[in-house]
């Protein structure tokens, strides 16, 4: 796939359909999915791998917001299942305490438990694998696909996943 085609397939997660039938905005009895975001220039989003997820899941806790649901396991879900249009792509890996770089191609994407792991074939480094907590994981999609742990950025490590 082209750049511009995965650009779209990956930032219009949620589709309109996955938002009816998942994220059931305006449901009753809390159903409606509490990651369901409005940005006013995208529309809906989806907030679960983002920097706000724990702050929704606190005010759900202390029965603060009317959307209670935790409807499916959001972007990192879509990603596993799309991971083959992403195989062979450029991969870097990013951390700023200690100063660390590292380029290489795409091999997979999985989750085992709470962690989900990337591994790439890294140049002058082989095949390895980065991890990322699920609970804490920043997922964004710019020109690519960047993981990262929530509020940390490249301090702990950052790998992007380039289109």
């Amino acid at each position: 796939m082209k750049e511009e085609e995965l650009f779209e397939l990956f930032s219009s997660f949620p589709s309109k359909e996955h938002i009816e039938k998942i994220c059931k905005p305006g449901s009753k009895e809390g159903k409606t999915c509490r990651f369901l975001v409005m940005e006013p220039s995208k529309g809906f989003r989806c907030a679960k791998a983002t920097i706000i997820r724990k702050t929704l899941d606190e005010k759900v806790a202390k029965g603060e917001m009317n959307a209670k649901g935790d409807n499916c396991e959001g972007l990192l879900r879509f990603i596993i299942e799309h991971q083959e249009k992403l195989k062979g792509k450029t991969v870097t890996h990013r951390e700023s305490m200690p100063s660390f770089f590292a380029k290489g191609v795409l091999q997979g994407i999985e989750v085992r438990g709470e962690l989900i792991y990337i591994k790439a074939d890294l140049e002058d480094l082989g095949v390895k694998e980065q991890y990322y907590s699920v609970n804490d994981l920043e997922i964004s999609v710019g020109n690519g696909i960047t993981f990262t742990i929530s509020g940390l950025g490249a301090l702990i490590g950052e790998t992007k996943i380039f289109f």
